[in-house]
């Protein structure tokens, strides 16, 4: 029931965050000029390119919001936390004019890789943007020139300041709260679906289906290798009978009517706790193959396991199992998929970095949001350009690059 509240929660602030972003994606939109010498596809390509200007803008919001942009120095994360605004008003005094914003600043930020003294004057201390979002877009390289006024975009921000962005991976706690996975929603429902093959797929299955593929080939590899800890003879199966109601979810071993529950669904669920508990006592469930047909907690069990193993050559075995593993979604849109992987494997990561003690140990332990997850998509926002590492799990790769 947990886990059900707050997707719903997610749900509400997804839906109330791409509901408004609608309404000034339209805006934007029409205010954006240039576009009107284009022929028949004048307003698609207008609104792709609508929606290629706000992710870019959204990507940066995050950054920005972290304290990343324009730092005192590359090591702290005290940059200002309204650069995008605070340099829209310095473009604004320095051109003597309202209407510089989009050429002569974001065009420079989006796509200028080298940065001259007078560039670095402009835009402060920020990293090149080396990502496929912020690639020249084919309409920034045709003859017309786009012009967008500096008043859509302070009305951009000032729907975007209305908002708390937040990269930590946790739930959301405020309804005003949004993360990459609420922008990863609105990339991809902002997509022409019919038209492109592209469909949102919420995080419940999305997380459902990382946690019972990637997982159960984890205890593949390590198995192989240590087959007397993880085998189905092996020393770990124990934790698992020792505590079975600590895998199980709540929803199963709970005594009291659930709500709505009918006396013959409470009958049949409670013989099915009975039934489970009974296989787990008697050792016949001893794989992760096990763990998912009886929807038991392997992410936890993994958990356990890790805290309670002694040898350091098994410990050492699991690391080589977990940094080698790579995962590969070829239609990955804007991530939700990889997002999810790495929400699975970031816990992992940091219970198997905790165990080596030495710093210098750590320090060398190469962590899987850096290294495990690549994407490929032929359907992104350049009309069929592929893109690796799409701008939502860029975001959570950022948030995790100083840990």
């Amino acid at each position: 029931m947990e886990r059900v509240e707050k997707a719903l929660d997610v749900e509400k602030v997804t839906k109330k965050f791409y509901d408004r972003f609608q309404k000034e994606h339209a805006i934007f939109m029409h205010s954006i000029q240039g576009l009107e010498k284009m022929a028949a596809q004048n307003t698609d390509k207008r609104a792709r390119y609508t929606s290629i200007i706000l992710n870019r803008l959204m990507f940066l919001y995050f950054l920005q919001k972290q304290g990343f942009l324009a730092p005192t120095s590359p090591a702290l994360h005290d940059g200002d936390r309204h650069y995008l605004r605070t340099q829209l008003h310095m473009v604004q005094q320095l051109n003597n004019t309202k209407n510089a914003y989009y050429r002569y600043f974001l065009l420079p930020l989006f796509h200028h890789s080298k940065r001259t003294p007078d560039l670095e004057y402009l835009l402060g201390r920020v990293p090149y943007l080396h990502h496929e979002l912020f690639s020249v877009h084919e309409l920034e390289q045709q003859d017309c020139p786009i012009e967008i006024p500096d008043a859509a975009f302070e009305r951009i921000f000032t729907f975007f300041d209305e908002f708390l962005w937040i990269l930590e991976q946790r739930t959301l706690r405020h309804e005003q709260e949004v993360n990459p996975d609420v922008l990863g929603y609105v990339f991809e429902k902002h997509i022409n679906q019919q038209q492109m093959g592209a469909y949102y797929t919420q995080d419940d299955i999305t997380a459902y289906i990382a946690r019972n593929s990637i997982l159960p080939a984890l205890f593949d590899a390590i198995e192989r290798v240590h087959p007397e800890v993880f085998g189905k003879q092996g020393t770990m199966w124990k934790l698992l009978q020792q505590d079975p109601e600590r895998y199980m979810q709540n929803a199963i071993y709970d005594e009291k009517h659930l709500p709505s529950e009918t006396e013959r669904e409470y009958q049949e669920r409670r013989a099915y706790y009975h039934h489970t508990r009974k296989q787990i006592e008697q050792g016949k469930l001893c794989t992760s193959d096990d763990f998912i047909t009886y929807n038991l907690a392997l992410d936890l069990f993994i958990q356990d396991v890790l805290h309670n193993i002694d040898e350091p050559e098994v410990l050492d075995a699991f690391t080589q199992c977990l940094t080698q593993i790579t995962i590969l979604d070829p239609t990955c849109g804007s991530g939700a998929f990889l997002s999810a992987a790495l929400h699975i494997l970031v816990p992992i990561y940091e219970t198997v970095r905790a165990a080596f003690t030495p710093p210098t140990v750590r320090a060398a332990f190469t962590p899987p949001h850096v290294c495990a997850a690549h994407g490929l998509d032929k359907s992104g926002p350049y009309g069929g350009r592929r893109q690796r590492g799409p701008y939502r799990l860029k975001c959570i790769r950022e948030n995790s690059s100083d840990e």
